[in-house]
């Protein structure tokens, strides 16, 4: 009872002070009142005797779906529910499990109240709590929680939430104790500017699902056969615009091919399809990028404990290609006044103590006479392998505003948003890129395993976007994480450059919007057609 009447005195003084602002300002702003906020899931809206008797005979989530329309007295008649939102928080279930509490709590609100209008909210919810987390060797980063949190997040969807917040964005050292591991980001927490090292994979699953299902768009039905693998889960969507989503979560160990059949949504020819994927050897990249066959059904090959969104574009496209004008690597330390834009490779190395051993690289383009507004998708492509003796290397990839740099004068100390990186690089706070969300922005990374092989990231957004025909991209090896080793004997990513005589150097990839979907076209970079 005291709770519901601090609920009603709230509700109150939110919604009252937002009328007052409406009223006076004329403005036409809307108060959101969440309740009741409660832990457990499902577990909270029914009674529970024999354990808190305060909800021996009303559950905390009934105590508020009963009361939406009822005042503290003298309040007089008020237009407005108690609150807007049931909200309440959940960890620690399966994917499936999180689907089905929703389902009951939707079917208890309407049966409480009467009405299934209420919206709601998950306003804390992840794979595990900071408490269960830390008994474990996982984190979000380990691709097993980072494949969870994505069945997590379609078989919400599934169900129609409208509101999810993940808790929680930093998992980084508490002020001298352990790491909490259900954080999607790492975080510096002990020194100025606090900055943001990098994104675990789960972070990256959950930017692929925001690209996909975030917003207004329709949910679309789909069919699995009956020879699906035990853990595979996915979502699809139609956004407004045209754009066709699938998300598809592998919980399972072993690989599998999906076979998708988009031939009933009546795309276009030409139409392009791109895949992203989260594993254990990919950190959100660009698995492939093609057209849509004829007969409108992809095949994809999926790994185990992984993500992957597959993303159609809402128009026919022509590809056009575009070969780096400039590329050149940088080197600190030592080297730092020494420019190597002739070589045959760039790299992106770091290593704790020696600054002579840190490497960056940078790569720039040309559109020519490209219209950005025309680009549909932009993929940045190069060939990468980790030529130290770990698995796999993890590098950053920046893009760039300044673009007053060349190939054959570009030095660590000249070189745009790089700061001098002399001393040990053992925090997040010694990470060296300057400017970052003001003329550096995180585009993604480069995933590079031991065998060399194409690495690919959408950068759309940033050639959309840019000022200008000319484009720049910074490729660095950073501290992601506290307590990380980026000894460059482990993992040091070596990059094809423009002058390699093995491999294609860097390439940026373009479907341009066609409304005729003209035939595939190669150019170079002056816009003229390229005699190979």
């Amino acid at each position: 009872a005291e709770y519901l009447e601090r609920v009603q005195f709230a509700s109150d003084a939110i919604q009252s002070a937002v009328e007052d602002v409406n009223r006076l300002y004329g403005a036409s702003l809307t108060a959101q009142v969440q309740a009741p906020v409660s832990a457990g899931s499902v577990n909270k809206f029914l009674p529970k005797p024999g354990g808190d008797p305060r909800d021996d005979n009303t559950g905390w989530g009934q105590l508020i779906v009963e009361n939406l329309d009822a005042r503290l007295p003298g309040i007089g008649q008020m237009t407005y529910p108690l609150v807007t939102t049931y909200a309440y928080q959940q960890y620690n279930a399966s994917g499936t499990g999180f689907g089905k509490d929703l389902v009951k709590i939707k079917r208890h609100i309407e049966d409480s109240s009467g009405s299934p209008d209420l919206k709601v909210a998950l306003t804390e919810f992840n794979v595990h709590t900071a408490r269960i987390f830390s008994g474990l060797a996982e984190t979000l980063d380990t691709p097993s929680k980072a494949t969870r949190l994505g069945s997590i997040l379609a078989a919400l969807t599934e169900n129609e939430p409208d509101e999810l917040y993940i808790f929680k964005f930093s998992q980084t050292n508490n002020f001298g104790n352990e790491i909490k591991k259900n954080g999607v980001h790492f975080v510096d927490n002990y020194d100025a500017p606090f900055d943001v090292g990098g994104v675990t994979r789960a972070g990256e699953v959950v930017r692929l699902f925001a690209k996909g299902f975030v917003g207004e768009s329709d949910l679309l039905s789909h069919k699995t056969n009956g020879s699906s693998p035990t853990g595979l889960m996915g979502i699809a969507s139609l956004h407004s615009s045209g754009e066709v989503y699938f998300l598809a979560a592998n919980e399972s160990k072993e690989p599998c091919r999906l076979s998708l059949d988009l031939s009933r949504l009546g795309l276009p020819a030409g139409v392009m399809v791109t895949s992203e994927e989260v594993s254990a050897t990919s950190t959100g990249e660009v698995q492939s990028f093609t057209l849509l066959p004829p007969n409108g059904v992809l095949k994809i090959a999926q790994p185990g404990e992984s993500v992957l969104l597959v993303s159609a574009s809402a128009h026919p496209s022509r590809l056009v290609t575009l070969s780096a004008t400039d590329d050149a690597m940088v080197k600190s330390g030592v080297n730092a006044d020494e420019n190597y834009g002739a070589s045959s490779n760039l790299r992106a190395k770091s290593d704790p103590q020696n600054p002579n051993a840190r490497n960056c690289s940078y790569i720039k383009f040309s559109l020519g006479d490209v219209d950005r507004s025309s680009v549909d998708t932009a993929i940045l492509r190069l060939h990468g392998a980790n030529e130290g003796s770990g698995e796999t290397v993890t590098a950053h990839v920046y893009g760039l505003l300044v673009d007053n740099w060349n190939e054959g004068s570009i030095v660590w100390d000249n070189a745009p948003n790089l700061s001098t990186s002399e001393g040990p690089l053992t925090a997040i706070a010694d990470n060296f890129v300057e400017g970052i969300g003001g003329d550096a922005f995180f585009l993604g990374h480069f995933t590079g395993a031991q065998e060399g092989d194409d690495l690919m990231i959408n950068v759309s957004d940033f050639v959309r976007n840019h000022p200008d025909a000319e484009l720049s991209f910074l490729i660095t090896r950073e501290l992601r994480m506290p307590d990380e080793n980026v000894d460059d004997a482990l993992r040091s990513l070596r990059i094809a450059s423009k002058e390699s005589d093995l491999n294609e150097g860097p390439s940026l990839l373009l479907a341009i919007a066609s409304a005729q979907g003209d035939d595939n076209t190669i150019i170079d970079t002056a816009g003229k057609p390229a005699t190979d």
